[in-house]
């Protein structure tokens, strides 16, 4: 068995889980059972930290089909939060450039870079480097 959580809390709902094995196996082996299980894995993941090693006893005890599941929503998981990261740190470089090079950065010019999607604060931050102006970083 693997070492248990840090937080209490975690361990509590590995408990939970574990009492729920038989529910758990029947939404699995239900009619959408892998998309209905995917469901509560993300949960699981979302309001705690428990791990895919901390799932282990689980996985376990209902098999591959759940260790499949649990593997690509953990894998899913972190892809996204990995692309968000990436989106934060593309907004913050950003503005920070753009305060360097502009001075200081208007509120709604800061609400544009926020709303803004990976591609287009690339897009920006590549005009940064040849644009005379804030207009022209966010041209088009």
């Amino acid at each position: 068995m693997s070492n248990p959580p840090s937080n209490p809390r975690d361990t509590d709902l590995i408990e939970v889980l574990e009492q729920q094995i038989e529910d758990l196996a029947a939404i699995l082996a239900g009619p959408d059972g892998r998309t209905d299980f995917e469901q509560v894995v993300t949960y699981a993941f979302a309001v705690s930290g428990v791990t895919v090693a901390d799932l282990e006893p689980i996985i376990e005890q209902l098999g591959p089909g759940a260790r499949k599941v649990i593997m690509t929503t953990a894998d899913r998981l972190r892809a996204e939060g990995e692309a968000r990261g990436e989106t934060k740190g593309r907004r913050e470089a950003l503005l920070e450039l753009l305060s360097l090079k502009f001075g200081g950065v208007p509120a709604t010019v800061v609400s544009t870079v926020v709303d803004a999607d990976s591609a287009q604060l690339k897009a920006w931050s590549a005009r940064v480097l040849t644009a005379g102006s804030l207009d022209e970083v966010f041209r088009g």
